[in-house]
């Protein structure tokens, strides 16, 4: 069995080896027989966020924790204009007047206040500061993370992505509206191929069989029976074969090209990516069977 990547908890054989206790005529099995190609990926816990009615995902969490988390930006004597933008006496005094007809002072215990995620709340008292973050508090509080085993889904991955990011150099304009010239960059990217293979099976399994022979001799008289059973053919000869490619990752072959301000050209893109190929064979059973007379002795065989 060939394995790739980092083990789980289970892998195909072990799931199918749990799987076969109640099933008839396999408690008795007297031959395993496996060619694995597998690739087991890790599945990752989540934390999940109930508050007894919602339940969030972790994502979903830190939006609502930074929605109600606050910050004050501006206290008195200071200007603030509806998009929270906050500046000194100083600089509200360096202001045309329709440029600061657009900002408020900030006076007496007031403050200007915004939450975690860049939104501008608005201009409150101290008090009704102190307020809205208790509500935040005790509104993020009231969630419980509950850790969920598996629910994160699959940590490792086989990537075989080519990326190239190009960067050329912008026209520049200078302050008195005359633009500076520069040369145009050109690159020229030639073929790009890539090949991801998850797990791949090409091996072969051929079962042989069982031969029992029972034989009387009496005298020059002797007696010849004799039987052949595939493996796996009856109850006494029962088997479990397996021929398994087996992928449970990302496989990625993503080819990914970014030009900016520059010219370029890429020659031929070729990806492939196969998650689990098995092209093996199990070959099992028996082609003939005989029937003969021994001349020298009476005898007589069945095969």
């Amino acid at each position: 069995m060939a394995m790739a990547g980092t083990a789980s908890a289970q892998s195909v054989l072990e799931r199918v080896l749990g799987s076969i206790t109640d099933i008839p005529n396999v408690n008795t099995v007297n031959g395993t027989f496996a060619n694995i190609a597998e690739n087991i990926g890790i599945l990752q816990n989540a934390t999940i966020y109930d508050n007894g009615t919602d339940i969030l995902n972790e994502a979903d969490y830190q939006k609502l924790v930074a929605a109600n988390t606050y910050e004050i930006i501006g206290v008195a004597g200071q200007y603030v204009d509806s998009a929270g933008n906050v500046i000194s006496a100083a600089q509200y005094s360096q202001l045309t007047v329709q440029q600061a007809a657009a900002f408020t002072e900030i006076t007496g215990t007031d403050v200007a206040y915004r939450s975690a995620d860049g939104t501008f709340k608005g201009v409150a008292t101290s008090a009704a500061y102190t307020a809205a973050v208790t509500a935040g508090n005790t509104l993020i509080g009231a969630y419980d993370p509950i850790v969920v085993a598996g629910l994160g889904g699959i940590a490792n991955s086989i990537d075989g992505s080519i990326t190239n990011v190009m960067q050329g150099i912008a026209a520049a304009t200078a302050s008195n509206g005359s633009v500076f010239a520069i040369n145009e960059v050109t690159v020229d990217i030639g073929d790009l191929s890539t090949t991801v293979l998850g797990a791949v099976n090409t091996g072969d399994i051929a079962l042989g069989a069982n031969m029992g022979v029972s034989e009387a001799v009496a005298g020059a008289s002797q007696a010849i029976h004799g039987t052949i059973d595939q493996i796996g053919g009856s109850v006494d000869t029962a088997a479990l074969v397996l021929n398994i490619a087996s992928n449970s990752t990302s496989v990625l072959g993503n080819v990914n090209n970014q030009f900016a301000s520059l010219n370029g050209s890429i020659g031929n893109v070729a990806t492939t990516v196969l998650g689990a190929v098995n092209t093996g064979t199990i070959t099992n059973g028996l082609n003939a069977s005989i029937n003969g007379t021994i001349s020298d002795l009476v005898g007589a065989s069945n095969n």
